[in-house]
Formats: C-alpha cells, structure tokens, sequence
C-alpha cells in the first residue's frame, strides 16, 4: 500500500476484517487476534468502498531496484567472506526475498544477454529467407523428438537462424537451474564461487554434450559473473574467480565452430588473453553420443572424462534415446548404452551431469541406472521454475566397487 497512489474520491484504509486493526490481514487466517465488531465494520467498509468508489481506484506500483535490494543484502553479510546468494536469500526467510532474488537474476541475465542476441539478429538478418533456411531443420528436430534420430546441422544459413532463434531460452534454462534451490544446484553454485585463496582450486572443466554454438558455456559464464558481482564491495576487491575451460562435443562441431567464435566474442573472450573473463575457453571437439566411448570419434573426451568437474546435456539426450537405451532380448528399457553409460562409469568422484530436455523417458532410465554407479540426486518435480519440459541433476558420490 505504501508504494501506490490513488485517485479515488474517498480513500480506503485497509484494516484486518478479523480484528479490526491497520497493518495487517487476515490472509490464510494469519491474524490470531479475537474477531470484533471492528472487523466486521472494515469489512463493511470495503464492500462498501468496492462497489462506489472501487472503480477510480488506480494503483501506480512503483519499480523496485532489485539489483539495489540484493547489493543492500549482500553488504550486510560479513566481510572477508564468500557468500552463496541462496543462502544469504534463505537467512531472509520470506517468500518477497526470492521474489526480489529471482528478479535480481533474471535482470543481470537478460542485460547480458543482450550484445549475444544483438549479434545474432545481425547475422540472421543476412539471411535471406529465414523462414525457408530453418524449414526443414526444424522437421528434422520434429523427428528427432518423436523417433530418436538426430538432425543434421551442415546448413550454415540454417544454423544461424536457429541460434538466433533457440540460443536465448537454452542458456536461460541452464542458468535457472542452477540458481533454484537444491541439493546439486547448491553444489554447483559452491564450485562457481569465486575464492579469496589463489592456491585454491581456479579452473572449472566442463564437458558441455551437444551443446550445438555454445549454450551451455554462455550459461556457466554468465552464472560466474552473477556470482561474482552478488559478494559485498570489500570481497570484490580481492576475490580470485574461477575459469572456465569448456569442452563443446558435438557430432556437428566443425559446422558450429563459425557461430561459436562470434558468441565467444559477443561475451568479451578473446584468444590468448585474459581480460573480461579471466582466460576462459571454449573448444569444439567431435564427439557421438549414438556410439561406445571408446568408439574413434570419442576419443577426446574418453580420454580426458576424468579431468571433467561438470557433465552439460542440453536437449541432445531425448533425440538421441533410441541409441542411449539399453533394452533386453523382451525389448524393454532395462538401463542405459553407448556413450551415456561411459559417462556414468568414467566420471570422478564429485562430477556433476546437468540435463536438460524435452521428454523425461529416457531421463528416468538414466537416474535409476546412475544409482547403481554411484550417482545422487533427483529429477525435479517443479517444471516452471526451471523453464524445460525435465530435468536431471546429478553429482557422483562414489565409485560402485568401493
């Protein structure tokens, strides 16, 4: 109330239809005062009110500086520490602090996510017909859902429509999960903070599996920066912040390396230096989740599986499900293959695998099968807080021969 303006003729003070008094209300009968004659005539009133003077009520909410809210919360935490924001949004203890949070995030994501989009349109513009680059594409993305068969992606034209088109939601759902409270996105944020040792652990691995031009590396950088500037002015002055070294594997990375480069570029990476984003890279490398790792066109990350702190599925996992299913001679799904099972066999002891897709299927498959390799985690329930059809979360725990 404080925040609005009104126009009414005669203004209505709000009072507690239970108990008569100012300053709060009944709402999910919070008011554990005794009913009283006052109550009943505030609700009188405002009956009253709503039907003769209701109508020239207009409210004018003032913006809330929710940047400004969340740096006010963050400056009172102590100093000389790193702070997960979740925590300090739970301390708070009401549902307005994650409203102001939620808000918080998804402002400095959309700000930064303006030059990517910006470059995108550019270069969709030069396409001539859009409409007709990206036709078939997305038939064959249809198909993929529906039958398990991958699409192709060597028409440039094509590419670069559906990045422009696609590239935005993708990183937005990545980056919302890992900024929803749960057990491993809480995980996944404490390996993202920055650190007030040097010596301490600086370069974050990701295996980000068919991530086409670079979804999931968009994502993970920026969650680092959200990161970064969210820590009191005195801990931004002598943080040290993580790297991220990115590994794209993708069965059509050579035709996505072009669009790759300019998303590097749009967020301020250049090769071989290390400015505005501390040296972080990312890499295109050949890989085929259809096929064994041990298969030639998965060498590198068979190689180098070990090495990787944080696994990204970014809707290729559905699409690809005929081939990562396991079946028996009946035909049924018994667990999973190829080169999603080498990934859950091979991965270190506290690696992370984030999916993210379109259909729960398969996904359900793969979380009863990583239980028995030594996966934890969960499948969540809550479907618009982080934007996709299904998600898995995962962290590994344990190797099952120990």
């Amino acid at each position: 109330m404080e925040e609005m303006q009104f126009t009414t003729q005669r203004l209505f003070s709000l009072r507690c239809f239970k108990c008569g008094q100012v300053g709060h209300t009944n709402k999910n009968d919070g008011c554990k005062n005794e009913k009283s004659v006052e109550g009943d005539e505030a609700w009188i009133a405002y009956k009253n009110w709503k039907r003769s003077d209701a109508k020239d009520y207009v409210p004018i909410v003032l913006e809330r500086d929710y940047s400004k809210i969340f740096k006010r919360w963050m400056d009172a935490e102590p100093t000389d520490v790193v702070q997960d924001v979740m925590h300090v949004v739970k301390k708070r203890n009401s549902k307005n602090a994650f409203h102001d949070f939620t808000c918080a995030y998804r402002i400095y994501f959309s700000e930064r996510l303006k030059g990517i989009s910006e470059t995108l349109d550019a270069m969709a513009a030069d396409v001539v017909d859009q409409k007709t680059a990206v036709a078939q594409l997305n038939i064959d993305l249809n198909n993929a859902v529906k039958e398990g068969k991958p699409p192709s992606f060597t028409d440039k034209d094509a590419n670069v429509v559906y990045c422009r088109d696609r590239l935005p939601t993708r990183v937005r759902y990545m980056y919302a999960a890992i900024l929803n409270d749960l057990v491993v996105s809480n995980y996944v944020r404490e390996m993202f903070l920055p650190s007030l040792k040097p010596e301490e652990k600086s370069t974050i691995h990701v295996a980000s599996v068919g991530s086409g031009p670079g979804n999931d590396f968009v994502a993970f950088v920026l969650l680092r920066d959200f990161l970064k500037i969210s820590q009191n002015d005195h801990v931004q002055t002598i943080q040290h912040n993580k790297t991220i070294k990115c590994v794209n594997y993708d069965l059509f990375s050579s035709d996505w390396s072009p669009i790759v480069q300019v998303v590097k570029s749009s967020l301020g990476i250049r090769e071989g230096r290390e400015d505005r984003n501390w040296g972080d890279q990312v890499l295109e490398q050949q890989m085929d989740l259809r096929k064994p790792l041990s298969d030639s066109e998965n060498t590198h990350i068979n190689v180098h599986i070990e090495k990787f702190d944080l696994f990204a599925f970014t809707f290729v996992l559905h699409e690809n499900r005929a081939y990562c299913e396991k079946r028996n001679e009946k035909g049924e799904q018994v667990g999973v293959s190829n080169a999603l099972l080498g990934i859950l066999e091979g991965a270190k002891i506290g690696a992370v695998i984030i999916g993210l897709d379109a259909g729960n299927r398969l996904l359900q498959i793969m979380f009863s099968a990583s239980k028995a390799l030594g996966w934890e985690g969960e499948i969540p329930k809550s479907k618009w807080k982080m934007g996709c059809k299904s998600t898995i979360l995962l962290v590994r725990r344990s190797h099952p021969n120990e």
